[in-house]
């Protein structure tokens, strides 16, 4: 009689066991189908986020944690009767974050503030880096009374974390002649890595007057520099600088984009 009172317990306990285990793993299946673990797109504002999904250890930054971008000059500078390069010289003082493909409107206004040219585009935006914006050879029927640039509104709000590291492309013997006939300002490049090549770097060239104001840009590209290698790319424009016949001195600025990794 014991030992059947004994067996029976036995079974019971393994019964309600087994049930409990069903019960639980039910349970926990529920929860993690339910309850999704905080992340960075859950459009909420939880684990270390300062912001919804924004700041801590997300990539996005929250828009109080960024400083403005610092625009010095926006520019269209003629360069023959009727054509213009457009260019904007702009600071991004965040030394950690970025905005990777920024889409951004160029617009020239001519008599009584009226939108003679519109162009958009988009460039990446590295940490801590000047950002050099170009648009060649535009042709305008009237000398422009407004240039601006604007970026769009979105995605200045997705700054995100990013390293832009120092280039290994340093400038070298910039000599800039003939800017009272055809301009024309030649550089060397060197690449300063020994073991590697680097590969499409963009340049732009800004020629400053006396009193330190943009007269003639230009842009180019140089397609590979090989390890610890050179290039001698070459500037040119049509036509003297503005008061260049009457002696004005010219210094020039080479701008090489840096590239910048962006995290996801």
């Amino acid at each position: 009689m014991w030992c059947m009172e004994w067996a029976q317990k036995r079974k019971i306990n393994y019964a309600l066991a087994f049930a409990g285990t069903i019960i639980f793993l039910v349970t926990l299946l529920t929860y993690l189908v339910v309850h999704k673990a905080p992340n960075c797109f859950d459009q909420k504002q939880n684990s270390d986020e300062t912001g919804v999904d924004c700041g801590g250890s997300c990539a996005l930054y929250c828009e109080a944690q960024i400083k403005p971008l610092r625009t010095l000059w926006v520019k269209a500078l003629s360069f023959a009767p009727g054509h213009y390069d457009v260019g904007a010289y702009i600071e991004n003082p965040n030394t950690n974050a970025g905005i990777y493909g920024a889409r951004y409107t160029v617009r020239i206004f001519g008599e009584e503030d009226k939108l003679v040219y519109e162009r958009s585009g988009t460039i990446d935006i590295a940490p801590g880096a000047p950002l050099f914006v170009f648009e060649g050879n535009v042709s305008l029927s009237q000398a422009p009374s407004d240039v601006q640039i604007e970026f769009n509104n979105k995605d200045l709000r997705r700054w995100t974390k990013a390293q832009g590291g120092e280039s290994v492309i340093l400038t070298k013997n910039q000599s800039l002649k003939n800017t009272d006939i055809k301009p024309r300002l030649e550089i060397t490049l060197v690449n300063t890595d020994l073991v590697n090549s680097v590969e499409r770097i963009v340049l732009g060239s800004i020629i400053y007057d006396s009193t330190n104001q943009p007269v003639a840009i230009s842009r180019t590209f140089v397609d590979k520099i090989g390890k610890g290698g050179e290039s001698t790319p070459i500037f040119t424009w049509p036509n003297p600088f503005p008061r260049a016949l009457e002696g004005e001195k010219f210094t020039s600025r080479i701008v090489i984009m840096q590239p910048a990794v962006f995290e996801n």
